[in-house]
């Protein structure tokens, strides 16, 4: 029996060595898979949006209040189309009583003013390494990619271009996804709105799931419907009189996570519900996507902590309809004639901030001339982002002018984390 005792033993030790470099190898491999990290995470740079052909100077202001805010906190790089867009330079930051110190100017050829959402978004891994999740981009249609536009296909290449410019690797993805359109907990939970599916005609649920977690590392998705009636797609009617612009259903404008298990959903009050159809339309939205937050359950399947957010007062300009552009409103409303009037609608949301370091820009409305209710829903805002953000720097500013044209500042940046260790 002494035998069949040794060779027991034998046996026990190989499977010891077995179990023990298999979960060795498991460790290493986890060590190199890249994920997409959390916004609240360090980072080191944050990419700005600054100067295109097509935006010009048009938000002058804001931009540099966006750039006086982070740069003490983050290094910021300003992305200009060309040259002779910012002749003076370092110069121009300077002149303005900016600190240049912790400012680049990135000469990106051909790039988009609303970076997130065509341009890199930053991976990382454990072992130390940074890599870019390059998604396909379809321009906001929803279209196959042999139908996609000159411009979808001159800005897909954005992320790229960066990824070159870094000397970074790049994990590609044949499925359509924006920067702004998705949402991430840190811990392997995403939540997507219904309007990626619509992007990815080419593509079955599974097969967009799959494409989805794999690029970005993560565990689980969470479907919701859909987004903010000012967040239309492309520019659309809305209801009514009310026109707008927007992306169709970005969750930046609606959810968004502050921690791994908190969650910040859109959420009109109780006397803002009947006071006119874009709320009433968000009302019915956020109900829905109330009820499916608080069955689903994230990687590890526990429950969510849903806060409600206040949505800001409706922000609108009354439009005459000139004669330049009445068949753009007719293809959508037959009935309107030139010198009607509409309600030209921003894409408003305090959800639309942005997270850099020990720093918060948060999106507010009031100013002298608005509503006192608008004064009472930035300070609500501002209560909730300091209970869940103590430590951190909150700076309001008013977005106004990227509302208009369907973002907000989170639109135009994008975050690079520090790299994991």
């Amino acid at each position: 029996m002494k035998w069949l005792y040794e060779r027991s033993q034998r046996a026990l030790f190989f499977i010891a060595i077995l179990v023990l470099w298999n979960s060795t190898l498991c460790a290493a491999e986890t060590k190199h898979v890249f994920s997409y990290p959390a916004e609240w995470e360090s980072h080191d740079a944050i990419w700005l949006g600054f100067r295109t052909f097509a935006q010009g100077n048009l938000h002058e202001l804001l931009l540099n209040q966006m750039i006086r805010s982070l740069a003490p906190h983050v290094r910021v790089k300003a992305i200009v189309e060309d040259e002779s867009l910012l002749p003076a330079g370092r110069d121009y930051f300077t002149m303005r009583g900016l600190n240049p110190d912790n400012i680049d100017i990135v000469i990106q050829k051909h790039t988009d003013f609303w970076f997130r959402d065509p341009g890199p978004l930053f991976l990382t891994n454990y072992a130390g390494q940074l890599a870019i999740a390059d998604f396909s981009y379809s321009e906001y249609a929803n279209v196959i990619p042999e139908q996609y536009s000159p411009q979808a296909l001159s800005d897909g290449k954005i992320d790229k271009v960066v990824a070159l410019q870094l000397g970074l690797p790049s994990i590609v993805s044949r499925a359509v996804l924006e920067g702004g359109a998705f949402e991430v907990n840190g811990k392997g939970t995403i939540l997507l709105s219904s309007m990626t599916a619509k992007r990815n005609p080419h593509l079955t649920r599974n097969e967009l799931e799959n494409e989805i977690l794999r690029t970005l590392g993560q565990r689980k998705i969470i479907w919701l419907n859909e987004g903010l009636a000012e967040d239309p797609h492309e520019f659309s009617l809305i209801s009514g009189k009310y026109w707008g612009r927007g992306a169709g259903g970005h969750t930046d404008e609606f959810v968004r996570f502050v921690n791994g298990s908190t969650v910040l959903l859109a959420w009109p009050s109780v006397q803002d519900r009947d006071a006119n159809s874009i709320s009433m339309i968000n009302a019915s939205r956020m109900i829905e996507n109330h009820a499916l937050l608080s069955k689903a359950t994230d990687q590890n399947g526990e429950h969510f902590n849903i806060i409600h957010f206040p949505i800001p007062d409706l922000l609108i300009k009354y439009y005459q309809i000139p004669d330049a552009e009445i068949e753009l409103f007719r293809q959508q409303e037959p009935a309107l004639n030139a010198g009607d009037t509409v309600f030209l609608t921003a894409a408003t949301s305090y959800l639309n901030y942005v997270i850099s370091n020990d720093v918060i820009l948060l999106p507010a409305y009031w100013h002298k001339g608005r509503p006192l209710s608008t004064r009472k829903k930035d300070q609500q805002a501002m209560a909730i982002m300091k209970k869940y953000f103590p430590e951190r720097k909150i700076i309001q500013l008013d977005p106004t002018t990227l509302n208009f044209l369907g973002g907000g500042m989170h639109c135009i940046t994008q975050q690079q984390p520090v790299i994991r260790h």
